[in-house]
């Protein structure tokens, strides 16, 4: 990393020490598109909502050496996955939330707003470590195909997230007359077991295959419960 990458990061550190503290978190530089400082904890299982980008006159010292022209992403990187209380990651980027105005080279006002942008904004879950959270890009897609599936019965239906001890995720549920259906998300893969029982698997891609595999087991005699065929 050069001398001005350093300096600068040593900045950011300093300036916002209280509230890096108070949260867990640390600056560090990375690249997700372009040059970033981002706030993480130790172990990189929380994240900062928002990330600093600077501008060439931090990165370079050019056309001068200052905070102006840099700019504060919010990044929303979790969304709840129906009413299984669990959340999964996303990867919705606004760019320019906050832009450095060109009076501000000393960085002021950037980073009184950058504080209360990290003490105001919620922490993002990274990995797949959190109990209520993961990053498998397959799991909420299969979850909401087979709610679409469940049709006007998934209103009265509890559904409840899993994670095995081998780390294989699964959404579960109980039709009326006590079945339980478990539908097991890995690998690019949905599989549906009943009572333990395994009774089909699709690509994750094959969405009304899915779909049709709820409706087609699933019979709505009413709105308040199911009845297997």
């Amino acid at each position: 990393m050069s001398f001005q990458r350093l300096k600068s990061l040593a900045e950011v550190q300093n300036r916002l020490a209280s509230v890096l503290e108070e949260k867990g978190l640390r600056a560090r530089y990375t690249f997700i598109s372009d040059t970033i400082i981002l706030f993480e904890n130790a172990d990189k299982t929380l994240r900062a909502a928002t990330v600093l980008r600077p501008g060439d006159g931090v990165l370079f010292g050019e056309p001068v050496p200052g905070w102006s022209g840099s700019t504060l992403d919010f990044y929303e990187d979790q969304e709840p996955i129906g009413k299984t209380g669990w959340t999964h990651g996303v990867d919705h980027c606004f760019y320019g939330d906050y832009r450095v105005p060109a009076s501000d080279n000393s960085g002021d006002l950037l980073f009184r707003h950058l504080e209360n942008e990290l003490r105001e904004r919620p922490l993002i879950k990274m990995g797949n470590r959190h109990p209520d959270h993961t990053n498998n890009p397959d799991f909420n897609v299969v979850y909401e195909a087979v709610r679409e599936g469940l049709g006007d019965a998934y209103d009265s239906m509890e559904i409840r997230c899993e994670r095995s001890k081998s780390g294989i995720e699964s959404f579960v549920f109980r039709v009326s007359d006590g079945q339980e259906w478990r539908t097991s998300v890995s690998k690019g893969k949905a599989t549906f077991y009943v009572d333990g029982k395994r009774r089909g698997s699709f690509e994750v891609e094959d969405m009304p295959g899915i779909r049709g595999f709820v409706e087609n087991r699933l019979e709505v005699y009413e709105i308040s419960g199911l009845r297997t065929r």
